[in-house]
């Protein structure tokens, strides 16, 4: 959360409320269990499935990598929704930072749903500064990989986390071509 919203709810004022309390300990237990019984207990097939990689199937590595997707899911959501709800027992409302993407139906949209505060941080600190897509679509695909880019740096060292920002990148600027092109030959048919 920016440090301008957080003072704002910070200092609003509050009155005690059970049912704030009731919903926060929701919130509290909905993502421990996503953490601990569910993404750590995914983790360690995981984990064992990716230590003994040559011993594995094609299909049993292809289904670790859905198990891993999920698990990071569910890791990030859990601590998430941990914060929302010891928030909310004192009164403080945080904003959702996930909002179901495995429902998502293109690559921006899950991107705008996935870790909500961090994309949000990444648009505005760097794809907006950069020039966004302002000036044509050369100089907003460079945006998008480059924002991307910074967006695998920040999830770790390593070349690794730099190639999964650029393909993510990479997956924006693809995505957006698909849909400029479906869309003129969708107006050409009208015509």
């Amino acid at each position: 959360i920016r440090k301008r919203d957080f003072l704002e709810e910070v200092n609003k004022p509050r009155i005690f409320s059970y049912e704030e309390i009731r919903r926060g300990f929701y919130r509290i237990a909905t993502g421990y269990i996503e953490k601990f019984f569910l993404a750590d207990q995914i983790g360690k097939q995981v984990n064992y499935v990716y230590s003994h990689f040559s011993e594995m199937t094609g299909i049993q590595i292809a289904i670790t990598t859905m198990l891993y997707t999920l698990q990071l899911y569910l890791d990030f959501a859990g601590y998430s929704h941990m914060a929302i709800g010891f928030a909310k027992c004192f009164g403080i409302t945080l904003m959702e930072n996930f909002e179901r993407p495995f429902f998502s139906t293109s690559i921006k949209e899950f991107w705008r749903r996935w870790h909500i505060s961090l994309s949000s941080w990444l648009r505005d600190y760097v794809y907006i500064p950069l020039g966004g897509s302002r000036k044509g679509n050369f100089t907003k695909y460079r945006n998008l990989i480059i924002t991307f880019l910074v967006s695998g740096i920040w999830h770790g060292v390593g070349f690794n986390f730099l190639f999964w920002g650029f393909l993510h990148g990479i997956y924006q600027v693809i995505e957006d071509i698909l849909i400029r092109k479906t869309a003129f030959f969708e107006s050409d048919k009208n015509h």
